[in-house]
């Protein structure tokens, strides 16, 4: 049984239709998603769209979360506001352009999911089972991984939110972090997701770098009015933080970074 895992998409659509289509040339059964739908990229609506058309089952995310409570708490939108203006600039960007019934998806997102596949359950977050911004890395120290395994049930842990693709086995629990298809920051722009094979509980995963429209993306962001360090950030495939205070305009990219 073939399982493509894949998150933090960040309304990114090029990068997600690439992924979709190498996923469809491997033949996978399943598609589970870690979250972080939207946020920064141009396609919130598209994104959300195209997942609900191959049924595939997502997990909330914390730019998820944060999108549909926008406004309920002026007090604390302020607040980002001033501590992070390109964020809030996306999140209230995004909260504006969604759709009631994508807005509504949103909402109704699960803060986990158990399948099981193979005979191995697998639990999904976009976090740790702890907290939906904890992100896991390819270097989070094996005591912390062992703490958590000990907290779950399952037999593999899927998540996402720090961008970082790994594969890690502790004692007896996978941890597999998904990487990020649409908002990568580990230096390749490349969309990420991992490729599982479940069967007799036996587990094997691949970590895979898929190529997409990067001018694509551009265009949507110029065309919507944001930031222009959020261009730079998808083209150099890293944190938003590492492109701030820069001196920046829209490129034409020809498949570079």
């Amino acid at each position: 049984m073939k399982i493509a895992l894949l998150g933090d998409i960040h309304a990114n659509l090029p990068a997600l239709e690439a992924t979709l289509t190498d996923i469809e040339r491997e033949g996978c059964d399943h598609i589970l998603d870690t979250g972080d739908l939207v946020g920064y990229g141009p396609f919130p609506n598209e994104v959300i769209d195209l997942l609900r058309r191959h049924h595939i089952r997502s997990t909330l995310g914390n730019y998820d979360r944060r999108v549909f409570r926008f406004g309920e708490k002026p007090g604390k939108d302020r607040k980002l506001l001033a501590k992070d203006p390109l964020k809030y600039a996306t999140i209230k960007w995004t909260r504006e352009s969604l759709s009631p019934k994508n807005l509504d998806y949103l909402h109704a997102l699960p803060s986990s999911q158990q399948p099981i596949f193979g005979g191995m359950r697998l639990l999904v977050v976009h976090g740790t089972i702890d907290s939906i911004k904890e992100g896991l890395r390819s270097d989070t120290p094996e005591a912390r991984l062992e703490e958590l395994s000990h907290q779950i049930t399952g037999d593999i842990v899927v998540c996402g939110h720090s961008h970082d693709p790994f594969i890690r086995r502790v004692d007896s629990t996978w941890f597999v972090n998904t990487g990020s298809v649409g908002r990568s920051s580990d230096g390749d722009y490349r969309a990420a997701y991992i490729l599982a094979e479940i069967a007799n509980r036996k587990f094997r995963g691949e970590i895979r770098r898929v190529e997409y429209d990067l001018e694509r993306l551009l265009i949507g962001l110029r065309h919507a009015g944001l930031p222009e360090e959020f261009a730079a950030m998808f083209q150099k495939g890293v944190h938003l933080s590492a492109v701030t205070g820069e001196s920046l305009e829209f490129q034409e990219c020809h498949g570079q970074a």
